[in-house]
């Protein structure tokens, strides 16, 4: 697909735009903050958070970055095919 736009350094930027709007949603529960999470609430996320960490570990572990390469790839070219 032609793209009549692209930014120089796209990767770096993406990557810089994804962590800083991240850190700003994180800032919205903090503490003090009009929609602050309780301690239960972030309990929840913590424990959603570690399932999430485990079963990516899981999948690593079984079937390996190659397997999820080739997925990725496979998926990507179907798309723009």
């Amino acid at each position: 697909m032609p793209r009549p736009f692209q930014v120089r350094a796209g990767m770096p930027i993406g990557v810089l735009a994804a962590a800083l709007l991240s850190l700003g949603m994180v800032c919205l529960y903090l503490p003090g903050s009009p929609s602050a999470l309780t301690g239960i609430e972030w309990a929840i996320f913590g424990g959603w958070m570690l399932l999430g960490l485990a079963m990516y570990a899981f999948a690593l572990k079984r079937y390996g970055r190659a397997y999820n390469d080739r997925i990725m790839q496979d998926m990507f070219t179907t798309r723009s095919g």
